[in-house]
């Protein structure tokens, strides 16, 4: 019985071939005598029952199912050699340079804790972690990961998982609300003292409700998460934070949830990423790692 051919083999000599436009220049570029070169394109030829090539002592063309099978040829070749690659990874550790940007609070609070544990559990990492409210490219900046806190995403070419869903809780202090008394209702909270965060274009003097908006004068504002929270802390009035900020304040009695049945829309905090996390080790175990820890977190109530 004739034994098939190797048409992985015949295909990348073959495509070889047309990207040198030479029979010798290819067999250069992978070490084979060219005589070996012209037998192999021979022998995938037979294989198709098509000629893939035109050949004169001076030149060569494709014909149009060389040129069809050139094409998807190629692409096959690559996914071929990006599928070697991912299942040689799967014996590595992660390892390399990773640059991560995040907004300056979710990295203080909470990202950049689980990016240092990472880097423990895995010592071949190298991390740079960028804390900017600043809205980075992912290519210009050759950032690997964004993490991006927004209530709806934009269209975007890039690859992206959501990490962890928040949602905004009114909060004041036990004196502040015995001085003043809790509000009762959503227009109530024009009666009080608020803290409002403010930061751009981002301005939230208007508090959104399921069932309404409500536009708000501030007593105080601030672009700063931790400073919001220390002004209802010290009974400066009612803030309204992301509630994975307050929870453990909450639990403590520190802080006081105020119109704890008035819902409003909830953000989601979003990993985006350039390629395919399969296709890279440390990107893949990275935000494995991520959910895996929101998740442990999620599961010992330190937030919803």
């Amino acid at each position: 019985m004739r034994r098939t051919a190797d048409k992985y083999h015949l295909l990348k000599i073959f495509c070889q071939v047309v990207d040198n436009q030479s029979f010798a220049e290819a067999g250069k570029y992978l070490q084979i005598p060219s005589s070996s070169i012209s037998k192999a394109v021979s022998q995938l030829e037979a294989e198709v029952g098509q000629t893939l090539l035109y050949r004169t002592t001076r030149s060569m063309a494709l014909t149009d199912a060389g040129n069809l099978y050139y094409t998807k040829g190629k692409r096959l070749l690559t996914d071929w050699q990006e599928l070697d690659n991912q299942v040689k990874e799967l014996t590595d550790s992660p390892k390399g340079l990773l640059r991560i940007t995040t907004p300056v609070v979710l990295g203080q609070h909470l990202l950049s804790k689980i990016a240092l544990d990472f880097m423990l559990a895995y010592p071949q990492i190298e991390l740079d972690m960028i804390l900017s409210n600043k809205v980075m490219d992912l290519i210009e900046d050759d950032i690997d990961i964004a993490f991006r806190t927004w209530t709806n995403l934009p269209d975007s070419p890039l690859y992206k998982t959501d990490m962890l869903k928040m949602r905004l809780v009114m909060v004041a202090s036990p004196s502040y609300l015995k001085e003043r008394g809790s509000p009762t209702s959503i227009e109530d909270l024009k009666n009080h003292q608020l803290i409002m965060f403010k930061s751009g274009s981002d301005f939230r003097n208007h508090w959104n409700f399921i069932d309404s908006k409500i536009k708000l004068q501030g007593k105080m504002y601030s672009n700063n998460t931790f400073v919001l929270m220390e002004a209802a802390l010290r009974g400066v009035g009612i803030a309204n934070i992301y509630s994975h900020f307050t929870d453990d304040l909450i639990a403590s009695g520190q802080l006081i949830e105020v119109l704890s049945d008035e819902i409003q829309p909830t953000s989601t905090v979003s990993a985006l990423y350039r390629q395919h996390r399969r296709t890279s080790v440390k990107l893949d175990c990275f935000l494995s790692f991520v959910e895996q820890a929101l998740k442990d977190r999620h599961t010992e109530g330190r937030y919803p």
